[in-house]
Order: structure tokens, then sequence, then C-alpha cells
């Protein structure tokens, strides 16, 4: 293209040094403009590396590692990620909706949203009432796990009737086929030692407190279960660490 546009230059009949000028100008011109056009194509590049590394570090910061299951009725799940921030959240009873509508726990790191919960109106009113609270969290990466149960043990040191335990993906996933929250399953689990014939749709809509209320009227006593024996024997505030999967 360039040899073509200087032979047509040669056709024009004009003085040597105007062609000389004119040839140099356009000489600058064409390199300029291959120039441009480099730089153009390393800029859209650079663009979309920058836009392959957003995509990918977005995906990684909001997809969840951990899960915080909160169960007093009502019932709700925090999905955390690998920097502890809260991704996502849902309630597994219409409570939790109810609750997680009232309250703004989006990339909160989950202590604050754990206590943001605990200090609602819906559940301190429960924790006054000596309602049992329970809190499972289940993940893949262990350690991750491990410092959340003792980040949520300082969340809920204070209340008596507070349970945070470690939860297997089996257990949790075995309780949503039941329809149950984990404190439920938990809870039911152990009322099937002590009457077999019950089944996940008698204990629907009940709280963790009225099952184990349940229980304790099976074993002839105040509604303390072998669970709360347990747990008043482990760190004395109420709290029950357990790790690996529940029996």
């Amino acid at each position: 293209m360039d040899k073509r546009i200087y032979a047509a230059l040669d056709s024009i009949h004009a003085g040597p040094e105007l062609k000389r000028r004119v040839k140099m100008n356009l000489s600058q011109t064409l390199s300029q403009s291959a120039s441009r056009r480099k730089r153009l194509r390393i800029a859209a590049v650079a663009v979309c590396m920058l836009l392959l590394t957003v995509i990918s570090g977005s995906w990684v910061y909001f997809t969840p590692t951990a899960q915080i299951s909160i169960d007093i009725n009502p019932s709700v799940q925090l999905n955390v990620n690998r920097f502890d921030r809260v991704v996502s959240a849902k309630g597994l009873n219409e409570e939790g909706d109810a609750l997680l509508g009232s309250l703004s726990l989006w990339l909160m790191d989950y202590e604050g949203a754990v206590t943001e919960i605990l200090e609602s109106e819906a559940v301190s009113s429960l924790l006054s009432q000596e309602e049992v609270l329970t809190i499972g969290v289940t993940g893949k990466e262990e350690t991750q796990c491990e410092r959340m149960l003792s980040g949520l043990s300082s969340c809920t040191g204070k209340e008596a009737n507070a349970h945070c335990c470690y939860a297997d993906e089996s257990a949790m996933e075995a309780a949503r086929k039941l329809g149950l929250s984990y404190g439920q399953y938990r809870a039911y689990l152990e009322l099937l030692k002590w009457d077999p014939t019950v089944t996940a749709q008698d204990i629907e809509g009940m709280t963790v407190r009225q099952i184990r209320d349940w229980i304790g009227s099976l074993q002839g006593g105040e509604g303390e279960t072998s669970e709360d024996v347990e747990s008043s024997n482990g760190s004395g505030n109420g709290h029950q660490h357990q790790h690996g999967k529940d029996q």
C-alpha cells in the first residue's frame, strides 16, 4: 500500500523539494498510524487481562467455603467465603426469612453477622426465655471451620443455652432432605433414641427447646437431655464443640 502511494506521488508534476517534503510527512503519518494501531492492540489486550482478573477474583471472593446454620426458630444459614465474609444468607423457615429481611448482613464478617442475629429482637427475646440456640459450622476447609468455631464461642459466650458444634456436610444434607434445620435434626436424632416411631413431620415447626422438652418427658426428667449434660460438663458455659461426624 505504501509503495503505491509513493508511486502515485512520483507521477504528480511538482518540484523535487515539494515531493520530498510530502513523502517525508506521509511517512511520518503512516508510521504514527501504525504505532497508534499497535498501542490500541496492546490496550485491548490489557483490558481483556484486567477483566479476566476481575472476573476470576470475583468468582473466588463470592464462592462460599463454609456454612453457619443458626437455629432457634427463626432458623437461618449464612454462607461464608474464604475471607470469613458473608456472601449470602437464606432463611430455613418463614421466621428465618422474616429475620433476614430485617437485617443487612451481606459482606459482613461472620462474627459480626452472628452478633447482629443474636441481638435482633426476634432472637434476643427467645434467648431471654431460655430457648435453645444451636449453631452448626460446616465446610470443606477444616482450618477455617476450627477458626470459625472459636470465633462463634466468643459471640455466644454469654448465652447459657447456646450450643456450637461442627457439622459434616452429610448431616447438613440429611437435615435438608427431611425439611429440618440442623438444630432440629440434631434434636430429632436424640428423640429417636427414646421414641423410634417419631417422624420428621411430627417435629416440623417445633423449636429445639420443644423437641428437647419432649425428650425430657420421655426420660421422665425436666427436659434435660444427654446432650445438655454433655454440654454443661464441657466448657462450662453451655457450649458444645464436636468435631467429626454427628452420631
